[in-house]
Parts: structure tokens; sequence; C-alpha cells
């Protein structure tokens, strides 16, 4: 069973995060290195700092889905 895979950061996902809405650099790099991998959710402790990631879901959330 596969419980997560890391994603690359590279250049390209910094540009992203240093220019994006996001208040928090290392969410927004998580963010846009998800994104660039396909991720089709973040699984998140703290949905606020990825309200403009959807869908997002916290651990227990996700879990009783």
């Amino acid at each position: 069973m596969k419980v997560c895979t890391p994603t690359a950061v590279d250049h390209t996902t910094i540009d992203e995060a240093l220019h994006s809405e996001f208040t928090d650099f290392e969410d927004a790099m998580q963010y846009f290195s998800a994104r660039r991998y396909g991720a089709d959710i973040i699984i998140t402790r703290n949905k606020d700092d990825f309200e403009k990631s959807q869908p997002c879901f916290e651990p227990t959330e996700y879990l009783e889905r």
C-alpha cells in the first residue's frame, strides 16, 4: 500500500510559489509541487493555509470519507 509519494521542488515550483497568492511560502511550494505531480487532493492538518487548494481535507476528515 502506497501511503505517499515525495514530489520534486525545483526552480519552477519555487518561482510559482514566489508569485502566488499564498501567504506562506512553504505551503505554496507544497501546493505547486503537488499540483505539478498531479495530486488530486491536499491532506493537511491546517486547511486554512490551503483554502485556495480544493479539494483539501484534514486527515480524519479524509479517512471518514
